[in-house]
């Protein structure tokens, strides 16, 4: 059953007024050469940041808070995956730095030996094959994260400390699988999600003028161990 609509207006009046409008929010993303893209990433962002706001405007903490903030991490991360890959095979994908992540290695059967002969390991009866080496191509789905980050960074577009930052977000996202979570100690934090929208300025303006002019600007880059200092204030 709804709260009163005198509360849920209250709640939805604070959440709006510190929302982005959707012009700001569009144009956050309008160097990207795809429509239906653009309209998608403003929409997760929109969410995360509604989420945010409603978190703040119910004070959540603890559990509660654990909810608002994992929705948070699994946004941003998406963002930041959606607009590196879109990049990296559209614009840059003869870049060797992404050619060089579609494939790998992996060994073929070769009839080296006469069909009559077979060899066998002494102590576990294995049979004994010969192999080539050949390079296959890998599904864009299944090279990992970490290789697209790393190769964003090669073409020059994304930021090595930022890169190393959204890599964390990305494994934050992963654990949304509650075995993952147990295996690694996950615990989620309001900092982390913070700095996961804190880090989206320099990562989309370094994405936009390397785009438009092959730079990667100084607001585009972070010093290494760069703290995060009035995140939640300025959100």
């Amino acid at each position: 059953m709804p709260l009163p609509t005198e509360t849920r207006e209250a709640v939805l009046t604070y959440c709006d007024a510190h929302l982005p409008d959707d012009d700001t929010a569009a144009k956050m993303f309008d160097f990207l050469d795809e429509p239906e893209l653009q309209k998608r990433l403003k929409d997760e962002l929109y969410a995360a940041r509604y989420i945010y706001k409603l978190g703040e405007a119910l004070s959540a903490s603890d559990g509660r808070l654990h909810a608002h903030v994992k929705f948070q991490i699994v946004q941003y991360a998406a963002i930041y995956e959606a607009i590196i890959v879109h990049l990296l095979w559209t614009l840059y994908k003869n870049h060797p730095a992404v050619t060089n992540i579609e494939f790998h290695s992996t060994y073929k059967r070769t009839d080296g030996l006469s069909r009559s002969l077979n060899l066998t390991v002494s102590d576990t009866g294995e049979e004994v094959v010969f192999c080539v080496e050949a390079r296959q191509k890998t599904s864009r789905v299944s090279i990992k994260f970490d290789d697209k980050v790393d190769a964003a960074v090669k073409v020059g577009f994304l930021d090595g400390e930022i890169g190393e930052e959204i890599k964390g977000f990305y494994k934050l996202r992963n654990a949304i699988h509650i075995e993952s979570a147990i295996k690694n100690d996950i615990t989620y934090e309001i900092d982390s999600s913070s700095l996961a929208y804190r880090r989206l300025q320099p990562f989309l303006a370094g994405a936009r003028a390397f785009v438009a002019e092959g730079i990667l600007p100084e607001e585009a880059r972070i010093k290494k161990g760069t703290a995060l200092s009035g995140a939640r204030a300025a959100d």
